[in-house]
């Protein structure tokens, strides 16, 4: 796995954006499957009380810390994380090098019209090809219809876009089902890709502050982000433990 940091029991890896991209184009080129995840403070805190979650998270060839939170976590527990590689940043620049290496890619979650939006923008303006899309409104029972849909079109990368835990736990299910190729969690980055949602100004993303332009575009996000102070806490108690030890 190469170099890696424990966060409060879930595992990420030690990597920048290029060593992220370089990661999974050559998982996208392999004779075998692989999956990758993109976990944030609030999903290290669930993962804290979901032990499927938490294996899942660290089952996954690949882990990036997407936000602010974990990188500064990391440094102040001792073991630090070189940057922050957000998953909609992930997708965007695999999606500009899917051309050059001749990679076909799948979406999956979101609803009908947004994922479908979404590939049609990543055709226009990215020149990416989109083997296929689906949505992520499925049952249990379908999921191996969505599976087999997925494998008709012999993609190179699948990015999945379900929420936590759902999109994790799926990946988890089916990494042995797709024989070969990359899945990567990119929780909303459908709907930021759409047009149907405004990402953050750069200034703000750069300052670290993404968090504060969701909570304000999406006050409904309040509660999830409960989550932020109880880690900050958490982060500091156990930095307060190892100066004693």
């Amino acid at each position: 796995m190469g170099d890696c940091v424990e966060i409060f029991g879930t595992r990420v890896d030690a990597v920048d954006a290029d060593k992220a991209v370089a990661r999974v184009i050559g998982m996208a080129l392999a004779d075998r499957a692989s999956y990758v995840v993109t976990p944030n403070v609030e999903i290290v805190m669930a993962a804290r009380s979901n032990e499927r979650l938490r294996r899942a998270l660290n089952g996954a060839d690949l882990a990036v810390g997407d936000g602010v939170g974990l990188v500064w976590a990391s440094r102040v527990l001792g073991r630090p994380l070189p940057a922050r590689v957000s998953g909609i940043d992930l997708m965007t620049d695999l999606l500009r090098e899917a051309p050059r290496h001749g990679l076909r890619v799948f979406l999956l979650g979101s609803t009908k019209e947004i994922v479908a939006a979404a590939a049609e923008r990543i055709r226009s303006t990215m020149n990416a090809e989109v083997a296929g899309f689906h949505h992520g409104f499925f049952s249990p029972e379908e999921e191996q219809k969505v599976v087999d849909s997925i494998l008709r079109t012999r993609p190179h990368i699948i990015f999945v876009g379900m929420g936590s835990p759902r999109q994790e736990l799926f990946m988890a299910r089916n990494v042995g089902l797709i024989g070969k190729g990359a899945m990567i969690a990119v929780g909303g980055s459908f709907d930021v890709l759409s047009g149907a949602k405004r990402r953050a100004p750069s200034l703000l993303r750069r300052l670290g502050l993404e968090w504060m332009f969701r909570l304000i575009s999406e006050p409904r996000r309040f509660r999830r982000m409960m989550a932020l102070p109880r880690f900050a806490a958490l982060v500091l108690l156990t930095r307060l433990k190892l100066v004693k030890e």
